[in-house]
């Protein structure tokens, strides 16, 4: 039997979650399947806003992610991955947009 949680909103499509954080242990990999709702539940409790304010899925939201940081340990470093372009590649970049899926 299904908990209250999945009975009446139920996992649909499946997305990957990538969560970056200094926060976050090294190489941390978790298997709990996770909804939308979690993510706005997380913005909830770190921003001071209600809890089931900002919709359906988070007021039903099994978690706020919190497996994945803890703001009581200091903030690990992290290292940046260098790059060929730079961020004015980015930004002054005057070519036409293209479909992301053109291939």
């Amino acid at each position: 039997m299904l908990s209250g949680v999945e009975s009446s909103y139920q996992y649909g499509f499946r997305v990957p979650l990538i969560f970056v954080s200094a926060y976050t242990q090294v190489s941390y990999v978790s298997n709990t399947p996770q909804g939308f709702g979690s993510i706005l539940r997380f913005a909830e409790n770190n921003f001071g806003l209600t809890v089931g304010g900002l919709g359906f899925a988070d007021a039903r939201a099994a978690d706020d992610l919190g497996e994945f940081y803890s703001f009581t340990n200091t903030a690990r470093v992290l290292t940046p991955i260098p790059t060929v372009l730079g961020i004015k590649d980015f930004v002054e970049d005057k070519s036409q947009a293209t479909d992301p899926d053109d291939d």
